[in-house]
């Protein structure tokens, strides 16, 4: 059932519905067009933007070097990926043909004759040869140029001239060996193909072909069936040779039978080519290439004997750039060359892995550059989202296309136009969520659509998934609500508790293997737990200073990853996987393993790979962890909103404004590295000047035989320009380079183009660039610049040499010199070597007189100094001792102090005399005090530092204890302590026992050999 509601009726062209008009032409569409799969093919235009001189490109070639060289009318272009050099070869001298020899160099046939570019020449030169009447042909329009082995070359001319020759390695005819193959005065040769057995194929303007061997005919195709002009010819490796007619279409011949097929133009797409007249041919293993004039590449698949199609569509830049193709052929890197007539030069990777259905043909509008999301049914219709026109039904079996619009005067249709998530119940039943329309169901058994009441409520929809219970989960701009199988609401959730404006903005479900429920919004990451009638709540947010948080709190995709880890894609931060173990998150960061940043999508396919929709395409994670990205080079797209989809026989669905596309996950692989490296420029400053070098200049080896770039003295900067050889992939190829002379390694450089040096020494270098894929993986072809860093005069080695001999010669000069002075002046030192030593003996002996006197002298000092010391000690210990025996004096005074008082207690009347006589001993104890202190002070200087050391060892120790220490010391007898202390003999002892303990002395030990211990430690 076709469903296309009637939508617009205020608007009107020419009093009929413009919408009505487009919903006639997609019914139309649906009924009578068969919608034919085809290989999804990427083109890239070369063209004015890079420097052409005419988008009219009438031959093509990619030469040994990978460097592109296209002739047209005006002149050959030579493009280098980098930049266009025309070469202009004479007035009026388009060019038919280009070719490459053994010796590299180019050939170009063409209206005013044959020319050749010599390997390291900046200009082609015109093939001359002395004859007159060879070069009067020579001169005709060249029409076809055939390069065998051993420099052997046919050509063909205007006039049925059908030329042999031999050249040598500089372009030149080698006598003798021009040669006129007459075959037939009344047509032209228009194509010269080599077979692989060494014979010509040639088409001719009369519309046969014919076979040379030796160059006599040996075989006529066609002599029957066309008269049209053969316009190209191609032999596959099956032995049937296609032939390319000028209005009769499209010849294939079985060259052992000469059984033919012929296809022309017809109604039924798919069976024959779509255009009569075919300009060019090219044929590979499994199909041919057909260039017609206006229906753009037909593509033959010669397993299915199916054609496809490509032609230009103005809104996609990636297709074809023109719909005639003048010229067919082989570039590097799998590539394919297309020399058009409008749209100057088409390149296309020849990868088939992505089939495709065109936007037009399902209904997309190549002017909505948004994605597509897509399901496949339980009945095998897969449905698109067609951008803002509402959802299609596409169906494989027999490629049929279905519309679904909104009508808003119809409430029993699609209700909104954006379809952002489709999902299919248990029921059969596809819910459709829009963007402002809120939620449709439709029945897919009846195609109907069935009532949802609260549709209205549920606008902003962009998430839809079944529970356990096979409920379905909405997710909306305000939160989540739960219908079940009635359509009965029974949850509303909010999972951001904290409420702005795009808190709870929903933008992805997913139902995990524990059946927990994982909610993606647009401020946080949340699973939903059931808990009998409740839900058990984890939140999930980013964390500036939490490494094992998100990366982001905007959730834009989740999935699943074999190891039941769960992934969730963000908007602008890339991809993380929760950790249910640790209840943590890693990070996938490395810009150079995952391409893009923002992660609309993520499935896994039937052998457990990890695929993300980004927005640079699609990323393959397998099981191991390997990362491989996948982009426009191998036919993928960037997800601009939508996302890819698993269909039930393991392949993957991509769909957007290039259509439906889908592949086999086992069949998509990065492109192939192949690229060769191309130096385009080198520029070079020093302080006085400044060198600059294109690439026809860096491979010149007119002047420059050893192809090395020659740097002056004192080169500051040097700054090297390459490019790949492979136009396709140049802005994704990555580069490593490497100068042994520097560095013995490679250093990866990622898709920088340009290598800057500073300072580089005089002396040879050899740069090494190579390409890199994605993988690190390099291509097998490096290219080698060499680079010549010419030495200032000082540096050269001649005048190093000149410099180091005149070294010599001057040290010789010296040398000699300083002999013949050394031997004058031994003479000299040898007299007054004799003299001196006479002084230096009277010398001496003076000497030792005055070092004898000065001994005696300072014996004679030491022993007054000795005597001196011994009379200040006597002195001391004479005062000492008379400041002890002051001391005793003292003692025995307060003594007889003491029985004086007794005996005035006993009076029984005071003597005031007797008080008095009492008060004056008193003052005289005040004074024994004193001596004390002088006591200290002189035993102090005989014996320093003996009671400091004495406190410290033994902080026990009282004052009196210190006294009677210092005394024993002086060797006082117990009868003069007791004396001094005004004690008995009895309590000397008793101090005296007491002191000992207190030293930690033994019975056995001495107080006094204690006390001279310290006191010799003292002075020592």
């Amino acid at each position: 059932m076709l469903h296309i509601p009637y939508k617009g009726a205020n608007k009107k062209v020419l009093g009929v519905n413009f919408l009505f008009i487009k919903f006639v032409i997609f019914f139309f569409l649906s009924l009578h067009l068969t919608i034919a799969q085809q290989y999804d093919l990427r083109f890239k235009s070369i063209d004015h933007k890079e420097g052409l001189s005419s988008k009219r490109i009438s031959a093509v070639l990619q030469d040994s070097n990978g460097i592109l060289w296209m002739g047209n009318r005006i002149a050959v272009d030579r493009y280098d990926g980098d930049q266009t050099m025309s070469f202009t070869l004479s007035r009026n001298s388009s060019i038919n043909q280009l070719a490459e020899d053994a010796h590299k160099n180019i050939w170009a046939a063409t209206y005013t004759g044959l020319y050749v570019l010599i390997k390291g020449e900046t200009e082609f030169k015109k093939v001359q040869h002395p004859d007159k009447e060879i070069q009067r042909i020579l001169d005709q329009n060249m029409i076809s140029i055939a390069l065998l082995d051993n420099n052997l070359a046919y050509l063909s001319t205007n006039s049925g001239s059908l030329v042999k020759l031999n050249y040598d390695h500089n372009g030149s005819i080698i006598d003798q060996s021009f040669q006129v193959i007459n075959l037939h005065k009344n047509y032209t040769i228009t194509s010269i193909f080599i077979s692989p057995d060494g014979s010509l194929l040639l088409g001719t303007s009369h519309g046969i072909v014919q076979r040379l061997i030796k160059d006599q005919i040996t075989e006529v195709f066609l002599d029957k069936h066309n008269t049209s002009r053969i316009n190209d010819l191609a032999l596959d490796q099956d032995g049937y040779l296609w032939v390319a007619t000028d209005g009769n279409g499209l010849f294939k011949i079985n060259t052992k039978d000469k059984k033919l097929k012929h296809y022309t133009k017809n109604t039924i797409s798919g069976e024959s080519i779509n255009n009569n007249i075919v300009l060019s041919l090219l044929s590979d293993k499994q199909r041919l290439w057909i260039g017609t004039d206006g229906g753009g590449l037909n593509l033959l698949d010669k397993t299915t004997e199916e054609f496809h199609y490509y032609t230009q569509n103005y809104y996609n830049p990636q297709n074809i750039s023109d719909n005639s193709i003048l010229a067919i052929e082989k570039g590097h890197n799998n590539n394919i060359l297309l020399a058009t007539v409008h749209g100057g030069l088409s390149i296309v990777k020849n990868s088939f892995v992505v089939k495709n259905v065109p936007a037009l043909k399902v209904g997309f509008s190549n002017k909505d550059q948004q994605g597509s999301t897509i399901l496949e049914d339980s009945f095998g219709h897969i449905w698109l989202s067609a951008g803002r026109n509402g959802l299609v039904r596409y169906s494989p079996e027999n490629q049929s296309t279905s519309f679904y619009m909104d009508n808003p005067k119809n409430n029993e249709d699609l209700s909104g136009s954006i379809v952002m998530s489709l999902l299919e119940d248990n029921n059969k039943r596809l819910w459709i969520a829009t963007l402002r329309g809120g939620v449709s169901v439709l029945d897919i058994k009846t195609n109907k659509f069935l009532p949802l009441k609260v549709s209205g409520k549920l606008r902003g929809t962009n998430a839809l998934e079944l529970d356990k219970y096979g409920n379905v989960w909405i997710g909306h701009r305000t939160g989540i609500t739960v219908l079940d199988t009635e359509f009965n609401i029974i949850h509303r959730l909010f999972p951001n508790d904290h409420i702005t404006s795009s808190s709870n903005l929903v933008n992805a479900i997913f139902k995990d293997v524990k059946n927990d429920m994982w909610i993606g919004t647009a401020n946080g990451l949340f699973r939903y737990e059931e808990q009998g009638d409740s839900f058990y709540k984890q939140s999930f947010f980013h964390s500036k200073n939490d490494s094992t948080s998100l990366s982001s709190n905007n959730i834009r995709s989740l999935g699943q990853a074999s190891d039941l880890s769960i992934l969730a894609g963000t908007y602008g931060y890339g991809l993380n996987k929760y950790h249910r173990s640790t209840n943590t998150f890693e990070k996938y960061e490395d810009q150079s393993s995952i391409k893009g940043k923002i992660i609309e999508g993520i499935l896994k396919d039937n052998f457990d790979n990890i695929w993300l929709s980004t927005n640079m395409g699609l990323t393959k994670i397998d099981t191991q962890g390997n990362i491989t990205n996948f982009g426009e080079n191998e036919g993928i797209h960037s997800f601009n909103g939508g996302r890819a989809h698993l269909a039930r026989n393991g392949d993957i669905y991509t769909a957007g404004p290039y259509g439906l596309s889908f592949f086999s996950p086992n069949e998509l692989q990065p492109t192939t590295l192949e690229s060769r490296i191309t130096f385009t420029s080198v520029n070079a400053k020093n302080d006085n000047e400044e060198t600059l070098l294109n690439s026809i200049e860096l491979s010149s080896y007119k002047n420059n035989p050893d192809k090395t770039v020659i740097l002056q003295p004192q080169t500051t900067f040097l700054s090297v320009t390459y490019t790949s050889s492979d136009p396709m992939a140049s802005e994704e190829s990555r580069y490593s380079y490497s100068i042994d002379q520097l560095k013995d390694s490679w250093n990866e450089v990622g898709n920088l183009r340009t290598l800057s040096f500073t300072n580089l020494n005089p002396g040879n270098y050899t740069l090494k660039v190579r390409a890199v894929d994605q993988s690190g993986n390099p291509s097998k072809y490096i290219s080698n610049l060499q680079i010549k860093v010419l030495p200032t005069l000082w540096q050269t080695f001649w005048f190093r040499m000149a410099i180091f001999l005149l070294i010599i010669v001057i040290i010789s000069i010296l040398y000699r010199w300083r002999i013949s002075f050394l031997k004058q002046s031994e003479l000299k030192l040898k007299h007054l070597l004799e003299n001196k030593t006479e002084e230096v003996k009277t010398q001496h002996n003076k000497i030792i007189e005055n070092k004898m006197k000065i001994l005696k002298i300072e014996q004679e000092h030491h022993n007054l100094q000795q005597k001196q010391l011994l009379a200040e000690l006597n002195f001391k210990n004479e005062e000492l001792t008379n400041n002890t025996l002051r001391s005793v004096h003292k003692n025995d005074l307060l003594n007889t102090i003491k029985e004086k008082l007794k005996k005035e207690l006993k009076q029984k009347e005071i003597n005031k005399k007797n008080i008095s006589t009492l008060i004056d001993h008193i003052n005289d104890s005040f004074m024994f005090d004193k001596e004390w202190d002088h006591f200290y002070s002189l035993f102090n200087e005989i014996h320093p530092s003996f009671i400091n050391n004495l406190k410290e060892n033994y902080p026990n120790l009282s004052e009196r204890d210190i006294k009677l220490c210092a005394l024993i010391l002086m060797k006082f007898t117990s009868k003069d302590m007791a004396t001094l202390f005004g004690i008995s003999l009895s309590s000397v002892k008793i101090a005296r026992h007491r002191l000992k303990k207190k030293l930690n002395l033994e019975s056995h030990e001495k107080v006094l050999d204690k006390l001279l211990e310290i006191s010799k430690a003292t002075t020592i």
